[in-house]
């Protein structure tokens, strides 16, 4: 009787492992997922970054970003003004890269793009 209680405990210590190792492959099968997404938001984040300081490189004095903020310290909204001079600093593509690389931060949906271009129509097109 000892020698099938013997197995009945390596079957079962087997069955344990099993489960266990089985645990692990899906914690870092998702641990893989959630760093893949870290790193595709921090290229994003630094891509978004990149476009906002050549941005404001190549800006006028009177250029700028302004960020609006929430109660809960996030993002509610960006507004950019090219400011008096007749360059255009902030193009459609940069306002959705620079907002794309912000939604982590806001605490809504980013507005669309659209709606910054009619608010800058008179910002010299």
């Amino acid at each position: 009787m000892r020698l099938s209680e013997g197995r009945d405990n390596l079957k079962k210590s087997r069955k344990e492992l099993a489960d266990k190792i089985q645990k692990l492959r899906d914690e870092r099968y998702q641990a893989r997922k959630e760093l893949k997404r870290a790193d595709e938001e921090r290229k994003t984040a630094w891509s978004g970054l990149y476009s906002l300081v050549w941005g404001l490189s190549l800006a006028p004095n009177d250029a700028a970003v302004v960020f609006e903020f929430d109660d809960d310290k996030r993002i509610s909204d960006i507004n950019f003004q090219d400011g008096s001079s007749q360059v255009k600093v902030w193009s459609k593509p940069v306002q959705k890269k620079v907002r794309k690389a912000l939604e982590p931060f806001m605490g809504k949906e980013p507005e669309s793009a659209d709606q910054d271009g009619a608010d800058q129509s008179g910002n010299g097109d």
